[in-house]
This record gives C-alpha cells, sequence and structure tokens, in this order.
C-alpha cells in the first residue's frame, strides 16, 4: 500500500506542532517561592448591628508553588496580618466604640493559572479555600474600667480569588502585584464592660480587598 507524500507531510507536521507544544509546556524549575507583603481592607463593619468602622491590616505572605506545567501550577500560602480595629456597636439604644488589635493568620491550599503576554510579563489568576484564625486583643478604649478582648482563637474557612502581574527579572527571579478578594467565617466573640454596661457581640462573616507585592523565586 502507497501511502500519499501529502500524508506524510501533514502527519509530520502534526507531530512537530505537538512536539512544541509540549517543549513549550516543559517547565525546568517546578518548585519556587513567594513573598508578599499585603494590606487588607475590610469591605464591611466587624459586626452586623454596626453604623461604621476603620479596620485594616497588613501583614506578609509566603507561598510555595509547584508548577505542573507553563500554565497550571498548585499553591499554599501561609499568611499573617495585624492592625488596628475600631468600630461601634449597637446595644439597646446605645452605640458603643469598641477597639482593639486584630490579628489573622491564614493556611490557603490553592490552584493558579498562568498566561504569558510577553517574553518577561505574564499575567496570573487563582483562587485558594482553607482556614483562617481571626483574635482580637483586649485593649482599654474608655477608661481603666471600659475593654474589649476575644476569649479565644476562632477559626473558620475562608475563601480568596487572585488577580495579578507578574514581571521576570531573570530565569529564576520575578516580581509581581496582585489585587484579592477574600473572606472567613472565623468570628470571635467581642466583650464591652464600663463598669455600668456589660454584653458580647460576635464578629460577622468578613470580607476584604488586599493589595500585594512580593518577589519569586524558582529552585
Amino acid at each position: 500500500m502507497r501511502i500519499s507524500p501529502s500524508l506524510i507531510a501533514l502527519a509530520s507536521l502534526v507531530t512537530a506542532a505537538y512536539a512544541a507544544q509540549e517543549a513549550g509546556n516543559t517547565v525546568r524549575n517546578r518548585w519556587s517561592a513567594e513573598l508578599d507583603a499585603t494590606l487588607n481592607l475590610a469591605a464591611q463593619s466587624l459586626t452586623a448591628d454596626t453604623p461604621g468602622i476603620n479596620l485594616h491590616t497588613a501583614g506578609v505572605d509566603l507561598t510555595g508553588v509547584y508548577a505542573l506545567n507553563a500554565h497550571h501550577a498548585i499553591t499554599l500560602r501561609l499568611g499573617y496580618a495585624s492592625g488596628e480595629a475600631s468600630d461601634s456597636t449597637l446595644h439597646g439604644a446605645e452605640v458603643y466604640d469598641i477597639e482593639g488589635k486584630l490579628s489573622t493568620y491564614s493556611l490557603m491550599p490553592g490552584y493558579r493559572y498562568t498566561t504569558p503576554l510577553s517574553r518577561r510579563w505574564s499575567m496570573r489568576t487563582g483562587v485558594n479555600a482553607g482556614f483562617v484564625c481571626h483574635s482580637v486583643e483586649e485593649r482599654e478604649t474608655l477608661g481603666e474600667s471600659a475593654w474589649v478582648h476575644v476569649s479565644n482563637y476562632a477559626w473558620g474557612p475562608a475563601f480568596s480569588a487572585e488577580l495579578g502581574l507578574s514581571y521576570a527579572r531573570s530565569q529564576r527571579l520575578s516580581y509581581h502585584v496582585s489585587y484579592r478578594f477574600s473572606g472567613s467565617t472565623a468570628r470571635p466573640e467581642l466583650f464591652w464592660n464600663d463598669g455600668d454596661t456589660s454584653f458580647s457581640s460576635t464578629l460577622r462573616t468578613q470580607l476584604y480587598h488586599s493589595i500585594s507585592a512580593g518577589v519569586s523565586w524558582k529552585f
């Protein structure tokens, strides 16, 4: 049986295209580590019955990345953030001011997809789902007898979605900036006591807008 030369040429072209695609997807350095500085801004008030809020935290994230190929990667992010929180809560007919230090610890496995834009620039999108711990430390607010604190650390499920840009400085070193929208269900309880009135209030589900910038190193 004689095979047409045109079929042989077509098969060769298909094989070459497939080999080129596989070569493009090959990753030389699969493991990388990222260090980010992050600013988090609350998207809503601390508690459900509050007219106002002033809450922002700043922290660091350490992320381990394993590249499945040139586009797909698995990530694991460890995070810590801390900042001042001030809010008002409604109890009966009175509005009470609450202040404290909010600390957040996070453990977030996830997935990332990278889209090359040029030889050095790329866009990345990712999603994470894991656990977050919130705590509010005691702090005096109105005199020596007014205070707010959390009795223990509260853990809860959390999620985040990320969109960012990356610039490759070399084959191993790159810089990146990202926007992240996240939420958590960790809800520690706040306590108020001013000598005459005492009550408690529980944090609502928290939503945050975050901006981060960092560096990545491939091993």
